[in-house]
């Protein structure tokens, strides 16, 4: 993949080593919920099967960059 072409920044923890584009990608395009912040940034969430677990996607403002994803535990308490 060329520079330009899916210009993908990942700032994982090394917690979250086994995240995998594929992933974060699912969550952009399918979300569970979806929230602007403030500073015009994004944030994403969706549930991945693979791991039942549900990850967090923020991006850029052009909402195709991603500027960090991690699972998020605390996700289901939040949404009650």
């Amino acid at each position: 993949m060329e520079k330009g072409e899916n210009d993908c920044s990942f700032r994982f923890q090394e917690s979250e080593a086994a995240l995998k584009l594929e992933w974060c990608e699912r969550v952009i395009h399918s979300p569970l919920e979806v929230q602007e912040q403030k500073n015009g940034y994004f944030r994403y969430w969706g549930y991945i099967e693979e791991v039942e677990r549900y990850l967090r996607v923020v991006t850029l403002e052009d909402r195709e960059t991603i500027e960090t994803a991690h699972f998020d535990r605390n996700y289901e308490k939040r949404r009650r």
